[in-house]
């Protein structure tokens, strides 16, 4: 425990010297990584929630109650072969190494071991991350070290030249003012992963398209014109108001929930020193409910005007 707690001083005795040093550049590191980490995060979730919901899904598909697996039932059918293997395991082990002194064990484990990790983690890292989209995660990355993280920047060296740091008013300022300027930048970050969304798949289609004319003769490209597939302005101003419409007003109410709490703690009872490692931490599971909802998928209201006139017919 006093290693780890010397560590950790050590460690946070390094950030704030780099901080005072190089702030740019540390700022848009740990950008980087919290962004990352709280996309990964949210990436897991939707994979585990997708896997629920479908299990839930078949289960309802089911008539029969008593084709439904309990729990112990299911906990029993999870357990038999992990239990099996892992005493077949310790069989062979044994069968290996009975007989032999204390440096033969020692070798034969070593030898088990070495055949373990090779193919076994590899395996095992693969399915961790086969869930992973780095385009995604690049998206966000891209908008928390390019705009949000140097406009913050920017905010905190006004509020160190005009606001204090200790007073009550000080800090209930800032409190105040970095809510308030969440909301346009949050704003912005919906309207941001409207456009990037609404543009990959434009490139998409027209790529699909393209690959058609080929595939026809035909060839987009001529000696007097350029045959294409234009973007749809109209479709992504539509899908920014509508990403807005839904996603906003839940991201604030949020916002004021979680971070103006965090934030009065960290500015009066967090020694300055760790303020921002404190702030750090919140920042990963902040970041894994902005990445949750900026994917989240919405209808449109045309679709939803559909389903109610068929409802009504």
């Amino acid at each position: 425990m006093a290693y780890a707690g010397s560590a950790s001083s050590s460690f946070a005795k390094w950030y704030v010297a780099k901080l005072k040093a190089y702030p740019l550049i540390t700022n848009m590191s740990s950008a980087f990584l919290l962004m990352t980490t709280g996309d990964v995060l949210a990436q897991e979730l939707e994979v585990s929630g997708c896997s629920d919901a479908r299990s839930v899904s078949s289960s309802h598909q089911q008539q029969l109650p008593s084709s439904q697996p309990s729990a112990v039932a299911l906990k029993s059918a999870i357990s038999t072969p992990m239990l099996t293997s892992a005493n077949a395991t310790a069989t062979t082990l044994a069968n290996e190494t009975r007989g032999t002194t204390a440096h033969g064990l020692i070798a034969a484990l070593e030898h088990r071991a070495n055949g373990w990790s090779a193919s076994k983690l590899a395996d095992a890292v693969e399915e961790e991350f086969r869930f992973w989209n780095p385009f995604r995660t690049g998206t966000m990355v891209a908008w928390s070290v390019g705009v949000y993280t140097p406009f913050y920047l920017a905010v905190y060296r006004l509020y160190d030249q005009y606001l204090p740091k200790k007073t009550p008013t000080g800090i209930a300022s800032r409190v105040g003012l970095s809510f308030l300027l969440s909301i346009p930048i949050n704003a912005a970050f919906y309207m941001y992963g409207a456009a990037i969304n609404h543009t990959t798949e434009w490139l998409a289609i027209r790529q699909e398209w393209r690959h058609e004319l080929a595939d026809m003769g035909l060839a987009f490209e001529s000696a007097d014109h350029v045959v294409d597939l234009p973007l749809d302005w109209e479709a992504l101003r539509a899908k920014c108001q509508l990403k807005i419409d839904n996603e906003l007003e839940r991201t604030v109410k949020t916002s004021a929930c979680f971070w103006i709490p965090i934030n009065f703690m960290t500015f009066t009872v967090v020694p300055p020193h760790l303020q921002p490692l404190s702030l750090m931490f919140f920042s990963v599971f902040w970041n894994c409910f902005l990445s949750l909802s900026q994917h989240r998928e919405l209808e449109s209201p045309a679709s939803n005007e559909d389903d109610g006139e068929i409802k009504g017919n």
